[in-house]
């Protein structure tokens, strides 16, 4: 956890006249009442991770006994809790890294709102995403079925209106397509973009699954489509003779945002998948809170509570001829803890389970290092009579035109007031340009001082004086915040040959699926949790 930082009035004068006072402060005057700007680097405990690489931790003095040892307490590790205390098997732990639980889906709060820290909606889920549904319903969020079969939802967990926005030459416009100033050739190659994905959405194969389903495992397997995993969807755009610098860069913007790859690195299946796989007209709609997914997170941890541990560094999982171990590293009394149980969950990154669990670790095989993951900064910034800008009016999801980053959510979008003098907005960068390790070693070592004006510079190319408005400014960088899907990664061998089982020690993260979304983690979760159940001869009724 960092120490606060503070940004005095001499410094920020000085700040602004070395970027570009202009543009950073706009009509900020000497006698304005905000006078500093405070904030902290938020943990992710990557230190206290990188234990792992060093190793040296010292024998266990002390042993737990449960059924189920599940490692990783994000979503898929959540859902694998759900799934085991749904189907009437209470004996089980969560151990977690961090002091709280979540991972991609944790959520913080002030005193004005709470607000994510990665993950912020969840789609309408699809007729595939049964599982989705099903804790959907557990927790209320869905309500019923209407007559025509279909889920009605809590109305305050909808998102309002109006959703998107996009600043382009000056002026905010309504949508994400950069609409203001295009050409009709630029909008005749959306509509024609609109209607490939539009085949593809409908388009099944002869068992009757479709082309792009979520979870992805139930996609069709037909080669004309795994085929698309070899191009990147750069190149397939190029195939269909999409060549528009806007449609590219409006497609280059989803990459970036579910994936944290640009175009030109994206699997054209990933790439297709993002606008194939999900609802179309009504259906096409998210589900959000001011917490982001943290509202699953925090609704899970409290049925989970007694089962719950966090502060515990997992550094082995070992099977045993009675089941499985796991050894951990509690930093608070300084001391190793194993945990033995019958089966054991692992839900935590590839790139962590290689250290983790002792068969990947003494067999190191190569499928594990065609994981690759993208380093992200996410920012959340308390900010104070909010501008809103002109032209279309402040919207849940806000985008600047051409940036690296991708704009900011409004926590507070989703409440009944019409203003509010206090909000926060929640600003996310891919660091996605680069060699990825190089980025997130420089990403970890870079101090608040300067992601505090990397976000400043940017917020202002749409708020002129953006700064005026900003009281605080906490930023949180996900070193290894999601998988990428690489050209050929998604239906290459690598990924195939990590879903194969370890005995009793199941792996369940979205890892698996090659790409970073709720129903990937959470469909890997259950499934394990099925799997584990099956090992330990208990009978329970599938939900994937």
């Amino acid at each position: 956890m960092g120490e606060d930082q503070l940004l005095t009035r001499r410094q920020f004068l000085g700040l602004a006249s070395a970027v570009g006072g202009g543009a950073l402060l706009g009509s900020c005057r000497p006698d304005s009442p905000r006078e500093a700007i405070t904030g902290a680097i938020m943990g992710q405990s990557h230190r206290l991770g990188h234990r792992l690489v060093q190793g040296g931790f010292p024998p266990p003095k002390r042993t737990i006994e449960t059924g189920v040892v599940i490692v990783g307490g994000g979503i898929a590790g959540l859902s694998a809790g759900w799934k085991l205390d749904r189907s009437g098997f209470k004996d089980f732990l969560i151990l977690e890294l961090e002091s709280r639980f979540g991972g991609n889906s944790r959520w913080g709060q002030n005193e004005f709102t709470r607000y994510p820290w990665a993950a912020h909606y969840i789609p309408f889920p699809t007729a595939e995403s049964a599982a989705v549904s099903e804790l959907l319903g557990d927790l209320g969020v869905e309500t019923g079925r209407g007559p025509d079969g279909k889920p009605r939802y809590d109305e305050r967990f909808v998102c309002f209106a109006p959703q998107e926005r996009l600043f382009i030459h000056g002026r905010w416009q309504e949508g994400i397509f950069p609409r203001l100033g295009a050409t009709a050739d630029d909008i005749g190659q959306l509509k024609a973009f609109d209607k490939a994905m539009a085949g593809y959405r409908r388009m099944k194969d002869a068992r009757g699954r479709r082309a792009f389903a979520l979870p992805m495992h139930l996609s069709s397997r037909r080669d004309d489509l795994l085929a698309l995993d070899r191009l990147s969807m750069a190149d397939w755009l190029k195939a269909q003779g999409l060549t528009s610098p806007r449609l590219r860069w409006y497609v280059d913007y989803a990459c970036r945002d579910d994936f944290g790859t640009i175009v030109e690195e994206t699997s054209a299946w990933a790439g297709i998948h993002y606008y194939a796989s999900r609802g179309e007209g009504a259906d096409d709609q998210v589900l959000t809170w001011p917490e982001g997914n943290g509202y699953v997170v925090d609704r899970l941890a409290g049925r989970l509570k007694t089962r719950l541990r966090a502060d515990a560094l997992v550094f082995d999982v070992e099977e045993t001829s009675s089941g499985v171990q796991a050894d951990c590293w509690d930093p608070a009394a300084g001391e190793s803890v194993r945990v033995r149980a019958k089966a054991a969950i692992v839900c935590v990154p590839m790139v962590v389970a290689r250290r983790v669990v002792a068969r990947l670790r003494r067999e190191d095989p190569p499928w594990i290092k065609a994981f690759s993951y993208a380093p992200w900064l996410v920012a959340n910034l308390t900010v104070e009579d909010p501008p809103e800008g002109k032209g279309f009016p402040t919207a849940w999801d806000n985008v600047i035109y051409d940036s690296e980053g991708l704009g900011y959510v409004v926590a507070t979008h989703q409440g009944l007031e019409r203003w509010r003098r206090e909000t926060v907005w929640t600003y996310y960068h891919p660091l996605a340009k680069g060699d990825a390790s190089q980025l997130r070693k420089a990403a970890l070592e870079r101090p608040w001082g300067e992601w505090r004006d990397i976000v400043l510079k940017d917020l202002s190319r749409a708020h002129p004086g953006v700064a005026r408005h900003v009281r605080r400014l906490d930023v949180m960088v996900l070193g290894h915040a999601m998988v990428k899907p690489a050209v050929g990664f998604m239906w290459g061998p690598e990924r195939l040959a990590s879903l194969k089982p370890l005995g009793r020690v199941f792996l369940a993260h979205s890892d698996l699926s090659g790409f970073s979304l709720f129903e990937e983690a959470q469909y890997h979760g259950v499934l394990a949790a099925q799997r584990a159940l099956s090992a330990l001869g208990r009978s329970f009724t599938p939900s994937v």
